[in-house]
Order: structure tokens, then sequence, then C-alpha cells
């Protein structure tokens, strides 16, 4: 009896100190993390189906940053469901590596790389965002994502130009910056499908394997592949915008970029699994033979080059590297989602 007394005593004194020792530990994660599940809760059904939604797709050393990114949009007000995009963005910029991985120093008013903590970079990263989030009247995400890149003077730009994100409009605003500053170029005037590759919106057409060329961009499917014009079509024609960004619907490298009668300017990409696609009447050719491309990288632009009567991509999906032979020629329908025609 005196010995079990002893033994529950030596117990109970052992739980007292580590309830003592973890308590504040516990009581602290509880601080952090409920206010984040509760938010989450509170968006996840007023926000389902949003734009800013999608298939995330980052590096580990990105991801593992997801609750500190998440807190700061809480103390912040930004709206929880842009910590995907904020994510992109941060993958975008430095893959989630080094002391900046937002690259915010210069935001912050500092020299850039001066930010060498990264929780200090998030931080002033959501800030950054939220400024550009709270200044475009539209909230057009593309908008969004490239005043991170442009700056906050591109708030007014778009804010008087639409409010609807266009490669011409990023082109306009980065040409007269260069022009004023004597540079040869200003911000990337392709940081809006730079970033979205990493996060496939709603209907983007992303099924896995491969994705659409306009992962960024709206677009119409004008013809099919099949019989047309007494002739066989042997790719799907899409309509973006003249000059939209083209990307790689897949990884692989480029096994032909150049410049073809019927095709124009025309990119054949090798993705290593059996599956060639091709892009044609490109109006400008982005990637050279053998570059390794990775999905959703830019290869070039919607064009008008070669046999076509009109700008539009011409996209093609192969079993092999040929041209104009039925049997290595697929409905590229069998592989990515693409809208009704």
């Amino acid at each position: 009896m005196v010995r079990n007394d002893m033994e529950n005593k030596i117990a109970k004194s052992i739980l007292k100190k580590v309830l003592v020792s973890t308590l504040p530990m516990l009581l602290f994660l509880l601080v952090i993390f409920i206010p984040i599940f509760l938010i989450s809760g509170e968006n996840s059904s007023s926000n389902s189906g949003s734009a800013v939604t999608g298939t995330l797709n980052v590096s580990p050393e990105v991801e593992a940053y997801r609750p500190i990114v998440e807190q700061e949009c809480i103390a912040n007000g930004v709206p929880v469901e842009y910590v995907d995009v904020l994510l992109a963005i941060m993958m975008q910029e430095s893959g989630g590596k080094g002391g900046d991985p937002m690259q915010s120093s210069e935001s912050a008013g500092l020299e850039p790389g001066e930010i060498t903590n990264p929780i200090q970079s998030i931080h002033y990263g959501v800030l950054h965002f939220k400024q550009i989030y709270e200044g475009i009247e539209s909230k057009d995400l593309n908008a969004i994502v490239q005043g991170y890149n442009f700056g906050s003077a591109w708030i007014s730009f778009i804010n008087e130009n639409g409010g609807v994100w266009t490669h011409e409009l990023a082109e306009e605003y980065s040409t007269y910056w260069a022009t004023q500053n004597g540079w040869d170029s200003y911000g990337d005037v392709d940081y809006v499908p730079h970033v979205l590759r990493y996060l496939a919106p709603p209907g983007s057409g992303a099924t896995g394997e491969f994705q659409t060329p306009f992962p960024a961009t709206s677009y119409v499917v004008t013809s099919e592949y099949g019989p047309r014009w007494g002739v066989f079509h042997y790719g799907i024609d899409l309509v973006a915008y003249q000059g939209a960004p083209v990307s790689s619907v897949a990884a692989g490298v480029v096994v032909d970029s150049r410049y073809s009668d019927s095709y124009g300017n025309v990119v054949t990409i090798d993705h290593r699994n059996g599956v060639f696609s091709r892009y044609a009447h490109l109006d400008r050719k982005d990637v050279a033979v053998g570059q390794e491309v990775t999905q959703g990288q830019v290869i070039g632009v919607q064009g008008n080059t070669g046999d076509s009567t009109g700008s539009h991509l011409h996209f093609e999906m192969r079993t092999a590297n040929d041209y104009n032979h039925a049997a290595s020629a697929k409905n590229p329908r069998d592989y990515i989602q693409f809208p009704p025609s």
C-alpha cells in the first residue's frame, strides 16, 4: 500500500511537470490556429467556386509557408481565399528559397534583397498585395497579380483602362515606364501567366498531366479536330486575343521551333511520354530547339502567321513529331478539357 501511494505521488508529480512545461506551447498553438480554422471555415462555404481557388502546384518549400501566409492575411484583412494566389506569387518570385521568399524588400522601401527574414518578407509581401487588391476596383485577379510585379502605380492605370488585365495593357504600361527611365524594359509583361501556371483556376482545362495552352486567359474554340472544308483538320483552333501568351501544356523538350509556310511560326514539344504538342500560327516564338520547358511556361504568343485567316492558335496533339499524318494525330480533347465550341 505504501509503495502504491508513493508510485501515485511520483506519477502525479511527473504529470504536473509535463503539463506545466507544455501548457504554454499548447496555448500558443491554440491562439495561432483556432482563428485560422474558424475564418477558413466561414469562407469555405461563402467562397465556393471563387475565381481565386483552384489546383495549386507549388514546391514543398513554398507550401511550408502556408500557415504564415494565412496568419498574415487574417491579421491584415486580406481575404483568406487569396492564400493560394500569394503562394503562387511566392513560387514565381523565389520558389520559397532565400531570406526574402516574396521578394518584398522594395515594396517595404528597402534595397532589393535587403530583407533576410522569411517571416518579414511574407509580412511585407502580404501588405503589398493588400494595397494592390484594395486599390483595383474591378478585383480582376489578373490585374491584381500583375500589380504585385508592377507596383502601386499600376492601380490607377488599370482602373482608368477598364480594370481588366490584358497583355496589351501590360506591354503599354511596361513600355511607358521603361521609356520614362531610359531602361530596356520594366517589369514582367508575362507575369500573370507565369504566376497562374501554379494556380489553375476552375474551368481552366487542367486535367492533371496536361493543361490548356491558355491557363490564365479566357478563350473560345473556333474549329474542332476532324473533317473540315473537304480536308482533315489535325488540330483544334483556339482564340484568346492577338498576342495572348501561349503556354506549354506539360513539361518537355522543344524539338521544333521554326517558320513554316503553312503553320507560320510553329513550336513542337516532346513530352517524353509518347505525346507531342504543337502550337502553330504564333506571332512570336519564345523557345528554341533543345530547350527544356516546364508545364505552363510561355513558349510564344497567339498570332496570324502562315496559312491563317485570322489570329488564333492551331493546337495539335500527336504521338510522333510528323506532319499531315493521320496515324499520329490525336484529338486534343482526349487529353485536355476544352470549352465547347
